[in-house]
């Protein structure tokens, strides 16, 4: 049986925080279609910012393959979040105010 030495383990906790929130962001940029259209962009682009920040920061310290999951999935959701604000902004309101112009 292999002794565990104090301090000789990788520490992952940053790996397996930008995991989980980037799946959070994930999920609640899928709920898009179910609440308000403006605001859950920004709380998803905020948590996937955060998402990644944590990932590149557990890939300097130490190589862990869930940090560079996170790093993916969060990247992924910033670009749809940013396209869907860009969408929203530009498309969407400009129609809806024209439509309550009638």
């Amino acid at each position: 049986m292999k002794k565990v030495v104090k301090g000789d383990h990788k520490n992952r906790d940053l790996g397996i925080a930008s995991f989980s929130l980037s799946l959070a962001s994930a999920l609640i940029l899928i709920t898009i279609f179910f609440t308000n259209p403006a605001t859950v962009p920004i709380l998803s682009l905020i948590i996937s910012i955060v998402a990644f920040i944590f990932a590149i920061s557990q890939n300097k310290k130490h190589k862990f393959k869930l940090s560079k999951i996170g790093m993916i999935i969060s990247l992924i959701v910033m670009v749809l979040s940013i396209a869907w604000l860009i969408f929203f902004f530009a498309y969407l309101v400009p129609l809806i105010q024209q439509n309550l112009a009638y």
